[in-house]
């Protein structure tokens, strides 16, 4: 039998093209009439049962082997794109003001060519495979809404595998694939500080009290949480992204509000960080005569990899595409995915593809001039199918 690598390449064109079609038409949130149309009419193509959530678009499609019943596995990838209007120059760039800045339109092109290679090797394996095409992985959550309508369920999902495009590690050479077992990625809190003073004229702020100045010393503050109350060897991140307070240059303002978010790698440090916080900004600004409330939001848990599993699917990429494209990354990533949720609820390895533009300036995800090499995608394709297979075939 032809080998998968020498099957996806024959689809290298049709996956890419299906990655631009997406590309033209980027949708928002759980919003993706259009995106999720696409990939139904893809799946319809190719002969293959789905159902798709009348509340947010997202799509579970199913491939069952030839070889009778056995185990599951699912393969994961998202469809939103951001609220970006699109700078790169490229003949496809979406005009509509939204733009797939973070590569899931490559991500669900590239699950698409995994489906085709799955359905043409059905012959091949026992049990069943699932694709899971996720809406609202940037904002609003869409795996654990998936996952509450029965995802995972129907056959049962024993584990699940996705992967990430773009330039999400800095140090992994284009066209590369990387793996990291544990948490590999962090999860993401987002939290609003409203400073209340008493507003007054600038000329005499004793008269008031200055929620300004109380702001500025609760952001400096805040940063000793991580450089002085985390251990060196542990990773957080506590970052202030806004501060809205005041119209007037003369005028001391009422109220000052700071929005942040925080990133960890360790459940026991997230904790810890959102008391700290909570206590930091009551006692600095009750020390300064203000007032403060505090609304903090626990978002995406850490991305968690099965360390079996990641070396499992490190394995099979080794053998598909051999050892030259294949890195196990030396340090976990801050950012944060909706996957780490499937993978709360089942075992499976989360891994990272280096897809940088061959010419032209490299922008990072969510850059409106981000850009990617689309002409390997079918590498991308062939790993996920090949890890399902491999997967599946341990069980027979």
């Amino acid at each position: 039998m032809e080998s998968m690598l020498c099957q996806a390449k024959c689809l290298a064109d049709q996956i890419t093209g299906w990655r631009r079609d997406l590309h033209r038409i980027p949708e928002l949130d759980l919003d993706l009439p259009q995106t999720a149309a696409y990939v139904c009419a893809r799946l319809e193509e190719l002969g293959i049962p789905y159902r798709i959530s009348e509340a947010h678009f997202g799509i579970v499609a199913l491939i069952e082997g030839r070889s009778g019943p056995g185990r599951t596995v699912a393969l994961r990838a998202d469809m939103d794109a951001l609220p970006i209007a699109e700078k790169a120059e490229i003949p496809f760039a979406s005009q509509n003001g939204r733009m797939h800045a973070c590569a899931h339109d490559a991500h669900a092109a590239m699950l698409l060519g995994a489906a085709e290679l799955l359905m043409r090797n059905r012959a091949c394996f026992s049990g069943s495979v699932k694709l899971i095409f996720q809406p609202g992985e940037e904002c609003s959550g869409g795996a654990q809404r998936m996952i509450d309508e029965g995802a995972l369920e129907n056959p049962r999902v024993d584990a699940v595998f996705g992967q990430h495009a773009g330039v999400m590690a800095t140090e992994l050479p284009g066209g590369h694939f990387g793996f990291y077992p544990g948490a590999f990625m962090a999860s993401r809190d987002s939290f609003t500080i409203m400073v209340r003073g008493r507003g007054c004229h600038g000329s005499a702020p004793a008269q008031g009290v200055d929620p300004v100045a109380v702001s500025a010393y609760l952001i400096t503050a805040l940063q000793t949480l991580v450089s002085r109350e985390i251990n060196g060897t542990d990773q957080a991140v506590l970052t202030i992204g806004s501060i809205h307070g005041g119209e007037v240059y003369n005028i001391i303002p009422d109220e000052v509000v700071l929005e942040g978010a925080v990133r960890c790698l360790n459940e026991g440090i997230r904790i810890q960080l959102e008391k700290r916080i909570r206590e930091m900004c009551e006692g600095i600004a009750r020390t300064m005569r203000a007032s403060c409330e505090i609304v903090y939001e626990r978002g995406y848990p850490v991305t968690m990899n099965d360390p079996e599993l990641t070396a499992f699917a490190e394995q099979s990429a080794r053998r598909l595409l051999g050892e030259e494209r294949v890195d196990r990354l030396e340090k976990p990533l801050m950012g944060s995915e909706d996957m780490s949720v499937f993978l709360q609820h089942c075992p499976g390895c989360y891994w990272v593809f280096s897809t940088p533009p061959r010419e032209g300036e490299t922008y990072a995800n969510h850059n409106p001039r981000f850009a990617i090499d689309d002409s390997e995608l079918y590498l991308g394709s062939a790993l996920m199918a090949q890890t399902a297979l491999d997967w599946l075939a341990r069980w027979e």
